[in-house]
């Protein structure tokens, strides 16, 4: 056999070797089939995918056993993954202002004939949610050499009964949240809210909203001799906006900068210490940023 075959079957069999007896070898031999891509042949089908590798039939039943109700989860076997990778040194985490953006994002694997067990999940190409295994992902973002390559951490899957999309990623920013380390960011994209990432506790983050976005000053304005005295900040709308044909105006940034990328210029305006547009001064605070790209 080839060297990378070899390689493969040793890197499979330290990620189940903390298994229990017995379901670690059913374990390997479904993840092996998964990685020749004898499920493609099947068009997902276990024991065809199984039973082409050249195993025996009693080695595929126990191997669809195992699938279907061992004893094991996902969990362990990524932190064994995690803890290889990690030992041979060869994946390098990004780093940038001193800090590694760890990326939780929701995918959705397509299964439209597949009854029962199925959420939906936004497709572009589609325009719409269709059905789908809806699974939410953390990884760390690095690469091996210049091929870059997340590094999961965490892979959890919604309830097909009552689970939704937005509540296993709630699931996920809350368990990504709770295992960051000092010098990790959380990134997420717009699906999930700045008030989720509070509530979570999530100590640092980097999150996409949406053009309209609004949030209030973490200090009261000063009082102005009539009336009642104010009880939130002031209202901070980084970009304008355009309401009932009236052009309501961004409020004026606290600080810009810029700087060059690939020969564009790129700018960057910066409000800070803000607090949710429905919270009060001394709430959780954060930083928004707008950045103006010409492309």
């Amino acid at each position: 056999m080839s060297t990378i075959v070899y390689r493969i079957a040793v890197l499979l069999g330290v990620i189940v070797a903390a298994g229990p007896v017995g379901t670690n070898l059913a374990l390997f031999w479904l993840l092996w089939a998964l990685l020749s891509g004898r499920f493609l042949l099947s068009r997902g089908a276990v024991f065809p995918a199984l039973a082409d590798r050249g195993l025996p039939a009693d080695a595929v039943r126990r191997s669809g056993a195992a699938l279907t109700y061992g004893c094991w989860t996902v969990q362990p076997l990524l932190e064994a993954w995690h803890k290889r990778v990690q030992q041979e040194g060869r994946w390098h985490a990004h780093v940038y202002e001193g800090f590694r953006p760890v990326a939780c994002d929701v995918v959705g694997v397509c299964r439209p004939r597949l009854s029962g067990c199925v959420g939906k999940h936004y497709q572009a190409g589609a325009d719409k949610a269709l059905p789908a295994i809806v699974l939410a992902v953390v990884a760390a973002v690095g690469s091996v050499g210049t091929v870059r390559l997340p590094l999961r951490r965490l892979l959890l899957r919604a309830d097909p009964d009552k689970g939704s999309e937005a509540e296993v990623q709630r699931r996920a920013v809350l368990q990504a949240g709770a295992a960051l380390p000092p010098d990790a960011v959380l990134v997420v994209d717009a699906g999930v809210g700045v008030a989720d990432l509070l509530t979570s506790n999530v100590p640092r983050f980097v999150a996409r909203v949406a053009r309209n976005f609004t949030a209030r000053r973490n200090r009261l304005p000063p009082y102005k001799g009539r009336g009642r005295c104010p009880t939130s900040g002031e209202r901070v709308r980084p970009l304008p906006r355009t309401r009932q044909g009236q052009i309501i105006a961004a409020t004026p940034p606290d600080a810009t900068t810029q700087w060059v990328v690939a020969g564009r210029l790129i700018r960057a305006q910066v409000w800070d210490n803000l607090v949710l547009a429905s919270a009060k001064p001394g709430a959780a605070a954060f930083r928004c940023v707008v950045i103006h790209d010409p492309r």
